[in-house]
């Protein structure tokens, strides 16, 4: 095998690699404590509907409700919380979530996709187009007091799959609450 014929196989290895590495999707996430979570360590949902839109409307997952709430109960369960049925609780938990499609315009300059195809022997169609992709947005609310004035917030951005089953995209989900979560304090006894 010559050199060039070796650095062609290597290039194209690369480039696989590199479309291979595009299928993952790694999830940002953000916090930010706005004030104090009071001593009490009950939580309890607002009410069904006060997230508007509804989320599986917009997520075309008409399970998504039920994950969030199932997840997050089972997360600030482990952190010392307890979900209260009736009452005033020490403080509420909301969420919301939306899909948006993003688009990155062309850039003009081929990038690494140009420069690997031209090494691997393959021609590259200069006319770029701009790139779309799905993201997925999921923001955790903890308000407290009867105000309900928010004292945390949590937010998970991925990219999304839309196409993916349901269970794949809930075991993402998963994922995601409790990388949000993982900053929230646990419950001081």
């Amino acid at each position: 095998m010559n050199c060039k014929s070796l650095l062609r196989s290597a290039s194209a290895t690369v480039l696989v690699l590199l479309l291979a590495g595009c299928a993952t999707y790694g999830t940002k996430v953000s916090y930010e404590r706005t004030g104090h979570l009071p001593a009490s360590g009950s939580y309890a949902w607002l009410p069904v509907g006060s997230e508007s839109p509804q989320p599986g409307s917009v997520t075309g997952d008409p399970e998504l409700g039920t994950v969030v709430h199932r997840e997050v109960d089972r997360v600030l369960a482990d952190k010392g919380y307890k979900r209260q049925a009736g009452g005033t609780p020490g403080f509420w938990v909301g969420f919301a979530a939306r899909v948006e499609t993003r688009t990155a315009p062309a850039t003009g300059l081929g990038g690494g996709i140009e420069s690997a195809a031209r090494y691997a022997g393959s021609t590259y169609d200069p006319e770029e187009r701009p790139v779309q992709w799905d993201e997925g947005t999921l923001t955790l609310d903890c308000a407290a007091g009867a105000g309900r004035q928010l004292c945390w917030r949590g937010t998970a951005r991925s990219k999304l799959s839309l196409s993916a089953p349901l269970s794949e995209r809930h075991v993402r989900l998963t994922k995601a609450i409790e990388e949000v979560l993982k900053p929230f304090p646990h419950r001081s006894q």
